[in-house]
């Protein structure tokens, strides 16, 4: 009994500690935003958010209608100042970039998985970067899309299947079966179908890293991840919590990077890789001083490549596509008739009405918000100075890219699709659209994002008539997922064309 009351009282005792070592920063914080002019918000917990059910990007909303375009707050354990104003976002990631390099820090212990490219700061960065770029330019892609057209095969043969059966598909599942075997295909070279293939480890651990629902003990781990780092870590490591799915990709990484190595030994097979590890390797035998630094992986990281923007669209987009591949089939001997086999990477550019069905997609529902980190203290002001922050160094910039893309002054009727905004000569401010973020440290991966998107809208609207129907959710649901907008499902009335 007393061993029982003497738990409780430890638990007890710990519980106020964090309590008042919160309370006294957060009202730290308070006095810091005071003297920088900042208005201070409290805002809940993102445990407590969750917990209520609250979605974060509508709860941002709602705080950036009440509060205005500037505010500061705690969030994740780190005073934050709330953004949405693009005169001062064009600043910080652009003409001021160098003073917000990094994003918001995470420390990982881990000599890969502390390597991704979203995570990593400074030089370490540039030095990424530097080598990662060059495996998404045009010519690259190029190389990769013998491989996305399996998948894309793979994807209308699902179609097929399932129509079988009944009309009616939830075509957020199917498509993101698409986007993992396209994933899996160009990231690694694995061809998988894992709509199909569900047993499969790949597929397994690939799912449970890109869970869809997230428990509340993982928000906790998540949580202390910010506030305890390397106490987290060790948790993490005590308890095995996501240690396999790590020591699984780890371990599947290693054995190609090995394989491929041996592969480039002989000069012969330079120039052939065309998945993204294999481009990697092949700059890492090119360049000597890539070489040098051997020991540590440079993984990739595809940047929330995952955008599920294959929804609703209109007549007029198949017309365009319809006229587009007999444009296609005129310019070659007539005999093609796969579209994928028709299309290029650089045609596809010249879909005006699907690139503005697909912009208006990622701006009603933009994938994730942004966010940089001061390294210095400094005063943002604006040419004409109509508008200035004072940021101090550690500050933590998060632009809620869901309330940005409502901003009525560059998007009337916000809640409205209208791909006709992006038609033209649009006239929003180009830093109040951030679907894959802007400057030196945007999405490294936009270009292969939106090709894969593309080519699935365009294979898909070609040969099906999408509808909505008696199962289709008007609006739709999503999942209370943090930071990241996931719909639950779409389930839409899909028919063959003649």
């Amino acid at each position: 009994m007393v061993y029982f009351q003497g738990i409780i009282a430890a638990i007890v005792i710990i519980l106020a500690f964090i309590y008042y070592r919160k309370k006294r920063k957060d009202e730290n914080i308070r006095k810091k935003f005071a003297s920088q002019q900042i208005q201070y918000v409290v805002t809940p917990n993102f445990l407590v958010q969750v917990a209520k059910e609250v979605r974060t990007e509508l709860y941002e909303y709602d705080q950036v209608q009440k509060y205005g375009k500037v505010y500061g707050t705690v969030l994740l354990s780190s005073p934050t100042i709330f953004l949405c104003e693009p005169e001062l976002i064009q600043l910080i990631m652009s003409k001021e970039f160098t003073n917000f390099t990094n994003r918001r820090r995470i420390e990982i212990d881990d000599p890969i998985f502390g390597s991704f490219l979203s995570t990593v700061e400074g030089e370490k960065w540039k030095r990424i970067r530097s080598v990662v770029t060059p495996q998404f330019s045009t010519g690259k892609l190029k190389r990769m899309k013998p491989r996305l057209d399996d998948t894309i095969d793979t994807l209308m043969a699902n179609f097929e299947s399932n129509l079988k059966e009944k009309p009616e598909l939830d075509v957020k599942e199917i498509f993101g079966a698409y986007t993992m075997d396209t994933i899996l295909q160009i990231a690694f070279g694995s061809k998988v179908d894992s709509l199909k293939d569900t047993n499969n480890k790949i597929v397994l651990m690939a799912k449970k890293l890109f869970q869809t629902d997230i428990s509340y003990a993982a928000m906790l781990f998540f949580l202390l991840l910010f506030m305890f780092p390397k106490l987290s870590i060790k948790i993490a490591r005590l308890f095995n919590i996501n240690q396999d799915f790590i020591k699984f990709f780890k371990e599947f990484s290693m054995e190609i990077i090995r394989k491929k190595r041996d592969e480039l030994k002989d000069s012969k097979n330079m120039g052939k890789a065309n998945n993204f590890l294999e481009m990697m390797l092949e700059a890492e035998a090119e360049h000597e001083q890539i070489q040098a630094n051997e020991k540590e992986m440079k993984n990739e990281n595809m940047e929330n490549d995952q955008n599920k923007n294959t929804k609703f669209t209109k007549y007029r987009l198949y017309e365009e596509i319809e006229a587009y591949f007999n444009r296609l089939q005129l310019e070659s001997d007539g005999t093609e008739t796969d579209p994928s086999k028709l299309m290029t990477f650089e045609s596809m550019s010249q879909l005006e009405y699907l690139n503005a069905v697909i912009n208006e997609t990622l701006r009603i529902y933009p994938p994730a918000p942004v966010e940089r980190m001061a390294s210095k203290d400094m005063l943002l002001k604006t040419e004409d100075g109509s508008h200035r922050l004072n940021v101090k160094k550690d500050d933590v910039i998060h632009i809620p890219v869901y309330a940005l893309h409502r901003d009525e002054r560059y998007f009337p009727d916000p809640e409205t699709f209208k791909p006709e905004r992006f038609i033209g000569n649009p006239e929003y401010h180009k830093y109040a659209y951030l679907p894959f973020g802007t400057g030196p440290r945007n999405c490294v991966a936009k270009s292969l994002a939106l090709y894969e998107v593309k080519m699935a809208l365009i294979n898909t609207i070609y040969r099906y008539r999408l509808s909505v129907c008696e199962q289709t959710h008007i609006p739709m649901k999503f999942f209370n997922n943090g930071q990241i907008l996931s719909p639950k499902d779409v389930v839409l009335r899909m028919d063959k064309r003649q």
